[in-house]
Protein backbone atom coordinates (compact mmCIF):
# COMPACT_ATOMS: atom_id res chain seq x y z
CA UNK A 1 0.00 0.00 0.00
CA UNK A 2 1.23 3.48 -0.82
CA UNK A 3 2.33 5.88 1.89
CA UNK A 4 -0.32 8.45 2.79
CA UNK A 5 0.54 12.11 2.87
CA UNK A 6 0.42 13.95 6.18
CA UNK A 7 -2.61 15.89 4.91
CA UNK A 8 -4.60 12.71 4.25
CA UNK A 9 -3.58 11.15 7.57
CA UNK A 10 -4.77 14.24 9.43
CA UNK A 11 -7.93 14.44 7.34
CA UNK A 12 -8.72 10.83 8.25
CA UNK A 13 -9.39 11.91 11.85
CA UNK A 14 -12.26 14.08 10.56
CA UNK A 15 -13.67 11.94 7.74
CA UNK A 16 -12.82 8.59 6.11
CA UNK A 17 -10.31 8.91 3.25
CA UNK A 18 -11.01 6.68 0.25
CA UNK A 19 -7.88 4.73 -0.68
CA UNK A 20 -9.22 2.29 -3.24
CA UNK A 21 -12.51 1.45 -4.94
CA UNK A 22 -13.10 -1.76 -6.85
CA UNK A 23 -15.60 -4.55 -7.49
CA UNK A 24 -15.59 -8.32 -7.34
CA UNK A 25 -17.82 -11.14 -8.54
CA UNK A 26 -19.59 -11.32 -5.17
CA UNK A 27 -19.63 -7.61 -4.33
CA UNK A 28 -20.30 -4.93 -6.95
CA UNK A 29 -18.84 -2.30 -4.61
CA UNK A 30 -15.72 -2.62 -2.45
CA UNK A 31 -14.08 0.44 -0.90
CA UNK A 32 -11.00 0.64 1.27
CA UNK A 33 -10.94 3.64 3.60
CA UNK A 34 -8.41 5.03 6.06
CA UNK A 35 -10.18 6.41 9.14
CA UNK A 36 -8.65 7.48 12.44
CA UNK A 37 -5.45 5.58 11.75
CA UNK A 38 -7.18 2.34 10.80
CA UNK A 39 -8.19 0.59 7.60
CA UNK A 40 -11.86 -0.08 6.91
CA UNK A 41 -13.38 -2.24 4.21
CA UNK A 42 -16.82 -1.09 3.06
CA UNK A 43 -19.35 -2.83 0.84
CA UNK A 44 -22.80 -1.68 -0.23
CA UNK A 45 -24.31 -3.54 2.74
CA UNK A 46 -21.75 -3.32 5.55
CA UNK A 47 -18.63 -1.71 6.98
CA UNK A 48 -15.93 -4.12 8.12
CA UNK A 49 -13.16 -3.27 10.54
CA UNK A 50 -11.32 -5.85 12.59
CA UNK A 51 -9.29 -3.75 15.01
CA UNK A 52 -5.61 -4.14 14.21
CA UNK A 53 -5.97 -7.45 12.36
CA UNK A 54 -6.42 -6.75 8.67
CA UNK A 55 -5.58 -10.13 7.15
CA UNK A 56 -8.99 -10.55 5.41
CA UNK A 57 -8.59 -7.15 3.74
CA UNK A 58 -5.05 -7.95 2.58
CA UNK A 59 -6.36 -11.10 0.92
CA UNK A 60 -9.22 -9.18 -0.74
CA UNK A 61 -6.98 -6.47 -2.12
Amino acid sequence: MAVLSLYKRLLSYITPVLLRKTASDKNPLLELHYYRGRLQLATADALYSDGDHYRPMRIGF
